[in-house]
């Protein structure tokens, strides 16, 4: 009866034993699973940054790629403990529950992800602010593009007002000049009128003092 007892309260103790394995089985399964989730979260931030700042993703996304590979391994050896712990072979529940010791280490490059997109802001911040450098000074030439083309335009105006001046000037000289021809002219028929009248007035007078000594 005692040895029978022992054997039960081995078993007891074994049962015990597998269902501590198997609980801390699952609690490593579920700190992987959250490690690839962080990892995931890590690649879509890597890639936001990337869309963001072409410059500096890539050195992020090895990063991200880094942590991602140890954490899809210790899911893999978490899925590997559980299936062993529920299986009840406790060589390698031993084995495995060393495994993920030795796998806690590089869990820790989380950290590292979380450091490393604090440096990728920066460079973005130096390109984003490189682009509103050059997008003021296009701006700027932009500007005085604009402010030389209106003074061109200004200018072409005032020569075109000048021109439009010196034409009406050219016409109004123009008609003057026509004016004092058509008054001189008109002086010179009126004297030649008068002159043909003395002439006339003149012939008049000899041929009747002709006419006188002939009589």
């Amino acid at each position: 009866m005692q040895w029978v007892l022992l054997l039960a309260f081995v078993s007891v103790d074994a049962a015990a034993a597998a269902a501590a394995a198997t609980a801390a089985a699952a609690a490593t399964a579920a700190t992987a699973a959250a490690a690839a989730t962080a990892a995931a979260a890590a690649k879509a931030a890597a890639a936001k940054a990337a869309a963001a700042a072409p410059a500096e993703p890539p050195g992020l996304t090895a990063a991200a790629e880094e942590v991602a590979a140890p954490e899809a391994s210790a899911a893999a050896a978490a899925t590997a403990a559980a299936a062993a712990a529920a299986a009840g072979d406790d060589s390698m529940q031993e084995g495995s529950l060393d495994r993920l010791d030795g796998l806690n280490p590089p869990l820790s490059p989380l950290s590292s992800v979380s450091s490393a997109p604090a440096a990728s802001p920066s460079g973005g911040g130096a390109a984003a602010a490189a682009a509103a450098a050059a997008a003021a000074a296009a701006a700027e030439a932009g500007a005085g593009t604009a402010a030389e083309q209106e003074q061109q335009q200004q200018e072409q105006q005032v020569q075109q007002e000048q021109q439009e001046q010196q034409k009406q000037q050219q016409q109004q000289q123009q008609q003057q000049q026509q004016e004092q021809q058509q008054q001189q002219q008109q002086q010179q028929q009126q004297q030649q009128q008068q002159q043909q009248q003395q002439q006339e007035e003149e012939t008049v007078c000899l041929c009747g003092k002709l006419k006188k000594l002939l009589l």
